[in-house]
This record gives structure tokens, sequence and C-alpha cells, in this order.
């Protein structure tokens, strides 16, 4: 991450949303299944589409939930991320 965006990226977690809270909390520290997770940088919003096409582009699945549904049903978020997870890396015994 560039060193300019540190502070900011430091910012928006201190100030997250009660929803991004819920979410990182249970994604935190490879709760699910062992599996990291990482936010995405930050950057202004109005370059969040561009993002998402370059992402897209390599092949990088991006999910987005709405805020009520993680606060909601955040069993159902987590079932979703990792079965999307899952569908890409099946798991092999």
């Amino acid at each position: 991450m560039k060193k300019q965006l540190i502070p900011l990226a430091r910012t928006l977690r201190s100030n997250q949303t009660e929803a991004e809270a819920r979410l990182w909390g249970a994604l935190w520290n490879r709760q699910p299944e062992g599996l990291k997770f990482r936010r995405q940088h930050s950057q202004q919003a109005g370059k969040d589409r561009q993002r998402t096409i370059l992402l897209e582009d390599a092949k990088v699945l991006v999910l987005r939930f709405w805020n009520a549904d993680v606060l909601q049903g955040l069993t159902g978020v987590i079932d979703d991320i990792l079965s999307h997870i899952y569908i890409i890396r099946p798991i092999t015994p």
C-alpha cells in the first residue's frame, strides 16, 4: 500500500460502520475455515468501479454485501463467501 494511504486506511478502519465491524470481526484472524481475508486498499470512491473492473479482468472475484444483510444475517453472508471460495478452490480430503 502506498505510504500516503496508510493514515487513510487506519482512519477508515477506526470509523467503520457497524456492519463492517461485524463482518471483519468474523473474518479476522483466519476464523472461517482457516482462510485469510484482506480489505481492499483505500482509494477515492470514484475509482471503486475502475478497480473492480481491473480485479475482475484479473479473474479476482469481488463480492459486495449490503449493510442490512450483514447486520441481519452475518452467518448467511459468511456462508455465501465460503461457497464462492469452494467453487473456486474445492475442498480436498
